[in-house]
C-alpha cells in the first residue's frame, strides 16, 4: 500500500492538503538518504534514564528518542534473502512508546517534502512517520497514516511543511511490541515548480478527454460509488438503472451518492466535472480532492424531462493523486452521465460519454445480496450487464480468489449474463474479485468492471433474535448494513454516533417536554433482527452546562456532551426512553466515554481552546455515578429486567491534559459506589499491539481498564462487555479492489483478517461475555486509505474481506464458552471453546513458533478445509471434530 502515493495514505491530505499558490516556492534543504543496513553506530543510554533498557545500533545521524518512556528495545543490523536491514525489536512498552529521530534544518518557508521508504512491520501495532516539534508543545507538522504491512514494502508520500516557529525532527514511531524492520529512509524538499513544469511537459494537451473510468450505469451504482451512509436503501432512497445506462435516484430525503475516484493526472491545471441530469428536485455537484477536501461545488435546477448539463470547474490539489464526485439530492432525478476533463473549456460536444460500449455486474438472488454476499447453501447468480456490445464481441470474465489463483471465462456477449459459476460446490469460502470487460478479436473494448463478493457460512442466527450473541457492532438503521451485519454473524448493535440521534437526549427532547423519537430507525434494526444496546446519553443545551456564549462551534461534536444541570430531568428522560422502548430495547449504556473531559464537560475555557478547553468538575467520576445511580434507579423501576451497563472505562494509561487515564477513572467511579449500580462493567480497547498469545494486548488491557475492579472484588462479580473498540485502526483499506482505484491496493486483508479473529478470540478467553466494534458505519465515500475508524467496511460502505474472516469465527465460536489455553508446541496456542456437547478451538501462533503439524478437522481463516500435516504458520487455523477431542485435556 514504489508508489506516488499509497492506496494507504489517501486520507492523509485531511492533513496534508496542498494546492496551488502565486509566486515562487524556495525549497528548505533537506536531503536525507539511509541505507539502515549500515547501521554500526553503537547507542548511548539516554542520561538520567531508570526505567527500561535501549541498545543496539543505528545508522548515521539517526538516533533513538525513547529516553522518556518506559520501554524495552534493541536496535540489530540484519540481512535477509540479499537485503540488509536494522531490526527495531520492541520487547516491551510498560508506559510511553518507542521512537527513532533525525534531526532536521529549521522549516523558515513553506515547502514540500517527498518521504520514501522500505519497511516491514511485524509487531502488529501501527507505525508512523511523523515531522514534530523537537520541543514543549511537541506539535506534529505533519503524520503518515499507520503503516502496518508484515511483509515488505516501498512507498513514496508527498506533503507539504508549512514553515515552523521552532527546530523539528522526522520521527518513526511506535507502541506496540514486536519487530519493525526498516531498509531504507529518504527526505528531501521537492520544488513546486518544478514539479509543475514536469507535468506541463508529460500533458501537453493538458490530459485525456474523460477521467472517469465508468461515465455510464448498467447495473445500478457502479463499484466504488456509494450511497450515503445516513440514508436507508428501503425507506429514504431508491437507486436504479435504465436500459440505457441512466441512474434513476428518487430521494425521499437528502441524500447524497458519490463516485468512485478519478485519476487527476496534471492537477497543475483547472478542471471541469459534468454531469447531464433530468428529473425534479434540488440536486448540487461537488469535487472533493484526494482524502476529504472539499474543492467546488454548485447547485443544479433540475428542468423535467429537458436533459440539463450541470458543470462546475474545479483546481485539484496540486499533489493529488485522485478526486471524486458526490451529487446531493432530494426529489426524482436521472444521472445520464458523468465525467471530467482537464480544461473548463470542456463540454459534452467534445466528448460523447453516452455511447460506446459499456459492461456491470451484480450479484442477485441471494438472501444477503444487498450485501454482497452468497450464502453457502443458495444458488445465487451474478449477472453481467453489457450496452452497446458490438456485434463480434466475447463477454470475458475473471473469478480471483482472495487467497489467490484466478479462474477465466468467455461467454458471449449478450445484454444480461447470467454467470452461476461462483456457485459450484467445490469453490471454497471467502471473497471473491470478479472482473468482466468486452473484448473484440481479443482487445478489450471497455473498461474492466469488477465486484468484491462473499461466499459465506449462512449464520446460525440468520432471520432470528440472538439475544446470547457476542458479537455487535456500530452501524446506521439502513438496510444493506443490517443485513450486513446479520451475513457476518453479528447480533448486536450499540447506539453511539450511528442511531444516537434515535435515543441520545439531546436528539430526542429539543426542547422542554418536546419529544421527537424516531421509532422507524428502531424498527429498521428490528426488522433485521438485531438486539439494541441503547445509550441514555447527552444532553440538550436546554438542559446542560453548554455555555452558548464560550463554546467553540470548531468542536460542536461534543457540545452535546455537556453534564446535564439537573438529574431530575436526566430522570425524566431515562423514564420516557425505557418505558417508550421496553420491549425494543432491553439494555442500556449509560453516557460515552465520561474519561474525556470533552465527552463530560460542565465548561468550556476559550482562552484554552480546542479539546483542551472542556473543562470536567472536581469530581468528575462522582458525578458520573449520580448520573448512572440516577439512570439505574429510573430505569430499574419501568422495567426490574432492563440491563443497566457501567463505569464506561478504557485501556489507556497515557496520563493528558484532555483526558482520565482508564485506571484512574475506574479507580474514583469503583469508589463512589459505580459497581452497586452496574449490572455490566463496560470499557472501550482499540487495540494495538500484540493478539492471540497469553500477556497479549487484550489481556493486559482489561486489567489496565478494570484492574481497580478486580483488585477488591472477585472477578467475574458482573458480566464484562467491550463496547466500543477493534484491532485494525488505519487497516481497512481498499480490500480486493483493483481497477477501481487510482492506486495499486496493497491492502493486507488477510493480515486484518487474522487480526480480527485474534483479537475476537482473546477477548472471549479473557471473559469478555459481548463486544462492540467500530465501526460499520465508518465510511464517507471518499476513498481515504486506511479510514481510521473502519473495521468491516470499505470507503464506499461495501463489505471489507475482513468481515469474511469474522464470519467464520462467528458460525464456530460464538454461543461457546472458553474452556481452556493448550500449548502443543512453543508459542502454537489452541484456545478450546465449548462443552461436552459442541467444541471448536482457534490456533494462533506467534512470531518465532516451534513447527506444528494442523490435524485433521481442520479449516483455515474463511472456513475451507486444510489438508492433514499442513504446517501451521502465522495464519489462524480452526479445530473441530476427533482430532480436538484428543488435544483437550480434561478438566
Amino acid at each position: 500500500m514504489t508508489r506516488a502515493l499509497s492506496t494507504a495514505a489517501w486520507w492523509l491530505v485531511v492533513f496534508a492538503c496542498c494546492v496551488l499558490t502565486t509566486g515562487p516556492s524556495h525549497a528548505v534543504a533537506i536531503d536525507i538518504d539511509t541505507d539502515f543496513g549500515d547501521s554500526v553506530r553503537p547507542i548511548a543510554y539516554p542520561p538520567g534514564k531508570t526505567k527500561g533498557v535501549i541498545n543496539g545500533v543505528m545508522p548515521r545521524g539517526w538516533y533513538d528518542d525513547s529516553g522518556w518512556a518506559d520501554v524495552d528495545v534493541e536496535y540489530t543490523r540484519r540481512e535477509s534473502e540479499g537485503r540488509r536491514f536494522l531490526r527495531m525489536d520492541v520487547k516491551r512498552i510498560g508506559s510511553g512508546g518507542v521512537q527513532m529521530r533525525h534531526d532536521l534544518p529549521d522549516l523558515t518557508e513553506p515547502s514540500t517534502a517527498e518521504l520514501s521508504f522500505t519497511l516491514r512491520n511485524q509487531s502488529g501495532a501501527p507505525v508512523q512517520f511523523a515531522v514534530r516539534h523537537r520541543g514543549v508543545p511537541y506539535k506534529f507538522i505533519w503524520r503518515s497514516p499507520p503503516l502496518a504491512d508484515a511483509e515488505w514494502v516501498t512507498r513514496t508520500l508527498r506533503f507539504p511543511l508549512p514553515a515552523a516557529e521552532q527546530s523539528v525532527r522526522l520521527y518513526i514511531m511506535t507502541r506496540g511490541v514486536g519487530p519493525v524492520d526498516i531498509a531504507h529512509v529518504a527526505l528531501r524538499a521537492f520544488d513546486r515548480d518544478e514539479y509543475v513544469k514536469q507535468l506541463k511537459e508529460a500533458h501537453p494537451d493538458g490530459g485525456p478527454a474523460n477521467l472517469m473510468r465508468q461515465t455510464r450505469f448498467p447495473a445500478g451504482l457502479l463499484t466504488g460509488w456509494s450511497l450515503d451512509r445516513d440514508s436507508c436503501d428501503e425507506d429514504h432512497v431508491a437507486i436504479s438503472s435504465d436500459e440505457s445506462g441512466s441512474l434513476a435516484i428518487q430521494a425521499s430525503q437528502a441524500a447524497s451518492v458519490t463516485s468512485a475516484p478519478f485519476r487527476t493526472v496534471n492537477p497543475a491545471v483547472e478542471h471541469r466535472a459534468v454531469a447531464l441530469v433530468t428529473g425534479s428536485g434540488s440536486w448540487r455537484i461537488e469535487v472533493f480532492g484526494q482524502g476529504s477536501r472539499p474543492i467546488a461545488s454548485t447547485p443544479i435546477t433540475l428542468r423535467g424531462t429537458e436533459a440539463f448539463e450541470a458543470a462546475v470547474d474545479f483546481q485539484p490539489d496540486l499533489f493529488s493523486s485522485q478526486g471524486q464526485l458526490r451529487f446531493r439530492s432530494e426529489g426524482e432525478g436521472v444521472l445520464n452521465v458523468a465525467w471530467v476533463k482537464v480544461g473548463p473549456a470542456a463540454s459534452v460536444d467534445s466528448f460523447d460519454a453516452s455511447s460506446g460500449p459499456a459492461v456491470d455486474l451484480r450479484l442477485t438472488g441471494s438472501d444477503a445480496a444487498a450485501a454482497g454476499v452468497q450464502f453457502d447453501d443458495e444458488q445465487a447468480v451474478i449477472e453481467v450487464r453489457a450496452l452497446d456490445a458490438p456485434m463480434n464481441a466475447r463477454l470475458r470474465i475473471d473469478l480471483i480468489h482472495g487467497k489467490g489463483g484466478t479462474e477465466s471465462f468467455t461467454l458471449p456477449a449478450h445484454r444480461v449474463t447470467k454467470f452461476t459459476e461462483l456457485n459450484v460446490s467445490d469453490r471454497p469460502l471467502g471473497a471473491y474479485r470478479v472482473e468482466a470487460w468486452l473484448e473484440v478479436a481479443g482487445q478489450a473494448v471497455t473498461p474492466v468492471s469488477e465486484r468484491v463478493v462473499y461466499k459465506l457460512r449462512r449464520p446460525k442466527h440468520w432471520g432470528v433474535d440472538a439475544p446470547d450473541s457476542f458479537l455487535g457492532v456500530h452501524t446506521e438503521a439502513t438496510h444493506r448494513h443490517g443485513v450486513m451485519a446479520k451475513a457476518l454473524g453479528i447480533n448486536w448493535v450499540r447506539l453511539h454516533d450511528p442511531g444516537l440521534d434515535l435515543v441520545g437526549w439531546h436528539f430526542v427532547e429539543p426542547e422542554p417536554g418536546q419529544w421527537a423519537f424516531d421509532d422507524a430507525g428502531i424498527e429498521r434494526y428490528r426488522d433485521e433482527h438485531l438486539m439494541i444496546f441503547g445509550q441514555l446519553g447527552t444532553s440538550p443545551y436546554w438542559a446542560s452546562y453548554y455555555p452558548p456564549d464560550r463554546a467553540d462551534s470548531r468542536f460542536s461534536y461534543w457540545n452535546k456532551y455537556f453534564q446535564p444541570r439537573d438529574l431530575a430531568d436526566y430522570s425524566n428522560y431515562v423514564r420516557t426512553a425505557t418505558e417508550r422502548y421496553r420491549d425494543r430495547i432491553r439494555a442500556w449504556d449509560v453516557w460515552n466515554e465520561p474519561w474525556i473531559h470533552a465527552w463530560w464537560a460542565v465548561d468550556f475555557d476559550p482562552s484554552i481552546g480546542g479539546r483542551a478547553g472542556f473543562l470536567t468538575s472536581e469530581h468528575a467520576q462522582q458525578d458520573y455515578v449520580a448520573l448512572k445511580t440516577s439512570a439505574y434507579e429510573t430505569a430499574k423501576s419501568v422495567d426490574p429486567s432492563l440491563i443497566v451497563a457501567g463505569f464506561n472505562t478504557s485501556t489507556n494509561d497515557n496520563p493528558g491534559s484532555t483526558r482520565f487515564t482508564g485506571p484512574d477513572w475506574t479507580r474514583g467511579v469503583y469508589e463512589a459506589g459505580g459497581l452497586e449500580v452496574s449490572d455490566v462493567l463496560t470499557y472501550h480497547h482499540y487495540a494495538g499491539g500484540s493478539l492471540g498469545h497469553p500477556g497479549d494486548d487484550v489481556e493486559l488491557g482489561l486489567e489496565k481498564a478494570l484492574g481497580e475492579v478486580f483488585a477488591h472484588e472477585t472477578r467475574g462479580v458482573r458480566p464484562i462487555w467491550m463496547t466500543e473498540g477493534q484491532p485494525n485502526i488505519g487497516r481497512a483499506a481498499a480490500g480486493m479492489y483493483r481497477h477501481t482505484l487510482t492506486e495499486t491496493n496493497t491492502d493486507t486483508f488477510i493480515d486484518a483478517g487474522d487480526r480480527m479473529v485474534r483479537y475476537l478470540t482473546s477477548l472471549r478467553a479473557n471473559g469478555v461475555e459481548r463486544v462492540f466494534l467500530y465501526s460499520m458505519h465508518g465510511f464517507t465515500g471518499i476513498f481515504d486509505g486506511g479510514g481510521r475508524w473502519r473495521t468491516l467496511t470499505q470507503a464506499d460502505g461495501t463489505l471489507h474481506p475482513v468481515g469474511a474472516a469474522l464470519s467464520t469465527f462467528a458460525y464456530h465460536i460464538d454461543g461457546l464458552p472458553f474452556r481452556q489455553r493448550i500449548e502443543p508446541a512453543s508459542g502454537v496456542h489452541v484456545y478450546v471453546f465449548g462443552g461436552n456437547s459442541r467444541h471448536a478451538a482457534v490456533v494462533l501462533t506467534q512470531a518465532g513458533h516451534d513447527p506444528w503439524s494442523i490435524p485433521d478437522g481442520s479449516e483455515d481463516l474463511w472456513g475451507n478445509p486444510l489438508p492433514v500435516g499442513t504446517p501451521i504458520d502465522q495464519t489462524a487455523v480452526y479445530l473441530t471434530g476427533t482430532s480436538l477431542d484428543r488435544l483437550i485435556e480434561p478438566r
